[in-house]
């Protein structure tokens, strides 16, 4: 496939603006594109950006032409406009989907208030953001999982019956949050390696929490699992899959998802790539020794 981009100047009044496209041909020979017949795809690679104040807020926010429109009003008609309201509710610097991003022509909440925006000009140059006269429930926005900030807490019965209090009950350690499932081929290529790490460092501070999201009534599978590849820490498991209630808690997408939490501060202190594969013992072991001074 081929991809490229363009500029369109739009006017509005005696002003015009640049509205970048991206461009997406596939390659006309491909035999499972022939529907496609060599035909150019657009998508928008422009948005207005902004300050929206909510309460005593201040949010970052971009409004998205979805339809490429070349209009921020969208579609009329009072429902679904083409247009979407991305607030950086977190504070991060990143859009999120969930609880970040809403449909324009909609309600939404923030801080517990329900907003609307009013009086969006075709050019996206202004809004109004007003209370709106009805209420409808707030989705909030994934937790900050960057290194420093702090997990969110919680309390969970494991599969052995033992009772975890995350972080709290981990003073003085360094604790791996490991989000995985024994079906999942990539979580099976990475515990031995894990199950090593845990060998040599625990007497050193490392503790593990496993959060399976294995599906339900798979009780007996993830403990004979556990059992035969010499996983002795704690699982927590509800059966609920990608729906798991920690998955949705900490905003898991797919798995391993592994998280080094600092037991004293609930601060992370890795996350992601660097506690997976060769990177693992590594990162652990320079942690632990951080964490001893």
């Amino acid at each position: 496939q081929s991809t490229g981009g363009m500029t369109i100047s739009v006017p509005f009044g005696k002003t015009r603006l640049p509205f970048h496209l991206t461009l997406q041909r596939y390659d006309t020979s491909d035999p499972a594109r022939t529907g496609y017949k060599g035909a150019i795809l657009y998508s928008p690679d422009y948005a207005r950006e902004g300050d929206m104040k909510f309460g005593a807020k201040v949010c970052r926010v971009m409004l998205l032409d979805a339809l490429v429109g070349g209009d921020f009003r969208g579609l009329p008609g009072g429902g679904a406009t083409g247009i979407f309201l991305l607030i950086d509710v977190t504070g991060n610097g990143v859009f999120d989907t969930r609880g970040e991003m809403y449909a324009a022509g909609q309600p939404f909440a923030i801080g517990g208030v329900t907003y609307e925006l009013r009086g969006l000009t075709a050019s996206g140059e202004s809004v109004d953001v007003v209370k709106a006269g009805k209420h409808v429930p707030e989705i909030l926005p994934p937790p900050d999982l960057r290194v420093g900030k702090v997990v969110p807490a919680f309390d969970k019965r494991a599969l052995d019956g033992s009772h975890i209090h995350f972080p709290g009950a981990y003073r003085g350690k360094l604790v791996l949050l490991y989000f995985w499932a024994s079906w999942c081929g990539d979580c099976q290529r990475e515990t031995p390696g894990v199950v090593a790490a845990y060998k040599a460092l625990h007497g050193q501070g490392l503790d593990i929490v496993g959060v399976s999201m294995d599906h339900a009534n798979a009780a007996a599978e993830l403990t004979d699992y556990t059992r035969r590849n010499g996983m002795p820490w704690p699982q927590i498991y509800d059966g609920g899959w990608m729906q798991a209630a920690l998955a949705q808690l900490y905003y898991v997408q797919h798995i391993p998802t592994p998280i080094l939490v600092d037991g004293n501060t609930g601060q992370v202190v890795a996350i992601g790539q660097e506690l997976e594969g060769d990177r693992l013992r590594p990162t652990l072991t320079s942690a632990l020794k951080r964490h001893r001074k």
